[in-house]
């Protein structure tokens, strides 16, 4: 009876342990501003809370909607702007991090269809902890 209670603990604890690790990003404010009927790119921002202890990398996102996802930051170099290809994005404990305009941001290639205001982008995040996490991006107008 003694090595059943244990193994149950120990079973119920690595349950809640990894539940709160997966819960751990809150995403807030993903968007995605309509591109040009023509256009084979866009844009996508949103919020990224990391409400656990430990640091979190988006490592890969994915879309049915696109075929490619990378993610880019905005750079300034002898004046000009131009974006520069990251190989994840760092949320560290505790903070927000912001994709947004001028910044950090993914860049979303090739639509599958032309995406057009109030349209629903579905995201798929994958994480350094080894989860997933799908966010709704809403098109807005611009």
């Amino acid at each position: 009876m003694q090595k059943y209670r244990i193994t149950l603990f120990a079973s119920l604890a690595l349950l809640f342990s990894a539940n709160v690790f997966a819960d751990s990003l809150t995403i807030n404010n993903a968007w995605s501003p309509e591109a040009p009927p023509t256009a084979r790119v866009m844009a996508g921002y949103m919020d990224i809370h990391n409400n656990g202890n430990k640091e979190i990398l988006v490592e890969k996102v994915t879309s049915p909607q696109f075929k490619t996802i990378e993610i880019h930051r905005t750079v300034e170099k002898n004046g000009m702007s131009m974006m520069v290809w990251q190989p994840h994005v760092h949320v560290p404990a505790g903070k927000v991090t912001k994709l947004e305009p001028g910044g950090k941001h993914l860049m979303l290639m090739h639509p599958v269809k032309r995406l057009k205001a109030g349209d629903k982008i579905k995201l798929i995040l994958y994480l350094s902890n080894h989860q997933q996490q799908t966010v709704i991006a809403t098109v807005r107008k611009n």
